[in-house]
């Protein structure tokens, strides 16, 4: 019974997360401590009429909830990234048997009613997408808590497309765990079972954004390596094109030079068949009239002969200004292909710019990952162990020792050499990516490959 507000209000606060579950229980006790003090009244007319009241109001109230009694109402959503994730088969299993299924609407959202008194094993799963589990522990609840039954919103599950390699195994077991609390009066999330895999959870979630980091590199180098193979194909075309059509030009110019060779020729032949002809003719005039016609045949062989002359001037001069043209064309076909020279250098530059800042930012990833890497026992430092009766600096100050420590790190094999001389020790690197980068330090300084082998091999 409620004997003050300040009870009341306590009350109101434990079931906040079950409101309505908790009035219609107080409801439910106001009720029959009216009924009790009803019953105290003389007046029976009176006390028998509000009885039969308050019973009945009593009843309908119970009857409109009855089909809300002992279950648990669930309700979230499913998301990939930021995105909403539709189509995903949400399977209750009961010991290990699966008792209903239902799938996600568009909007990723999902509700449905749980029975109370059991265990069940919720799973998450879409083809192409990593499966997840959550455990529900619904049994053994109190009878007069379950009367009216419960509700978990904002249960939101995320999930990712599988990848190949990642180490997920975490993932094979419950992310969480949902039970019911006896102080509280409600369902909640297991703080005791989320804090034991917390940091395994984190390793993966380090190891999916580290996988989308590298895809992402690994695409933008594969569409480099594209552009600049599509821009080579186009412009070996180019080149063909321009070969091609230098020579059918020069085969067109030979092939007119040739023509009009083979015409002069034969109007050569043509005249000298004529002249032969004429020749012979004039043997039989006399010789006052030979000699006329002579003069005048050899004006006429003069003049045919400028004439031809100024002919072959003329045809020697078209075809230097064909040559001319030519050559002309030539060099402007030559300026354009140093024009795209340039314009490859160019881009050979950004490439090449490009492969630099790679280079730096895989380098102090590297760097990275070797500070952050776990101490190993190297070989080398097994066999540097001092022999019996012998002093450790003494063997060190006298004689350079070398340790190497090979160890893989992302997707990448590091190699360290840790080279002590004199009481110095200085650490060599070498970063080899499984894509075919290789890299090498002298401590924090970048270094060729020549310098490490030339500065280290001579004390393995």
């Amino acid at each position: 019974m409620i004997t003050s507000l300040r009870e009341f209000e306590g009350l109101l606060s434990e079931n906040r997360s079950n409101l309505i579950p908790f009035c219609l229980r107080l409801f439910q006790k106001i009720v029959l401590h009216y009924i009790f003090f009803a019953m105290t009244n003389t007046n029976r007319s009176i006390l028998k009429m509000k009885s039969l009241i308050l019973i009945s109001t009593l009843f309908l109230v119970e009857y409109s909830l009855f089909a809300q009694r002992d279950v648990l109402r669930l309700e979230g959503k499913i998301r990939e990234n930021k995105e909403k994730l539709a189509g995903v088969k949400v399977s209750l299993l009961v010991d290990g048997e699966e008792v209903d299924y239902f799938v996600t609407e568009n909007n990723g959202r999902f509700k449905y009613k749980l029975p109370l008194q059991k265990n069940y094993f919720m799973v998450f799963s879409k083809p192409g997408y990593r499966s997840k589990y959550i455990n529900i522990i619904a049994s053994n609840i109190p009878e007069d808590d379950a009367e009216f039954g419960y509700e978990f919103g904002g249960l939101d599950v995320s999930l990712y497309k599988e990848i190949k390699g990642l180490n997920d195994a975490i993932l094979d077991k419950a992310v969480a765990q949902i039970v019911y609390d006896t102080n509280e009066y409600k369902f909640k999330f297991d703080a005791g079972y989320f804090e034991e895999i917390q940091d395994r959870m984190d390793s993966l979630q380090l190891a999916l954004e580290q996988t989308e980091e590298e895809e992402e590199l690994l695409a933008l180098e594969e569409a480099a390596a594209k552009a600049e193979e599509e821009e080579r194909q186009q412009l070996i075309l180019e080149q063909e094109a321009a070969n091609k059509r230098e020579a059918e030009l020069l085969a067109a110019i030979v092939a007119k030079k040739e023509k009009e060779r083979l015409s002069i020729e034969q109007e050569q032949l043509k005249r000298q068949k004529e002249e032969e002809m004429l020749h012979f003719d004039k043997l039989s005039v006399d010789s006052a009239q030979h000699e006329k016609a002579k003069q005048e045949e050899q004006g006429r062989l003069a003049t045919e002969k400028a004439a031809r002359e100024k002919a072959e001037q003329e045809k020697e001069e078209q075809l230097e200004k064909e040559r001319l043209a030519l050559e002309q064309q030539k060099q402007l076909e030559k300026e354009k292909e140093q024009k795209r020279i340039e314009e490859l250098i160019a881009k050979k530059k950004e490439r090449e710019e490009y492969e630099r800042k790679k280079a730096a930012y895989l380098k102090a990833k590297a760097e990275k990952e070797a500070a952050n890497a776990p101490p190993t026992i190297a070989k080398g430092d097994l066999n540097n162990e001092a022999p019996p009766g012998s002093s450790n600096t003494d063997t060190a100050e006298a004689t350079p020792t070398m340790s190497e420590t090979v160890y893989r790190k992302g997707n990448k094999t590091i190699t360290e050499r840790k080279l002590t001389e004199n009481g110095v020790t200085t650490i060599y690197k070498k970063v080899i990516a499984d894509w075919g980068g290789r890299f090498f330090f002298k401590g924090d300084t970048s270094i060729t490959e020549r310098e490490y082998k030339l500065q280290t091999d001579k004390f393995k």
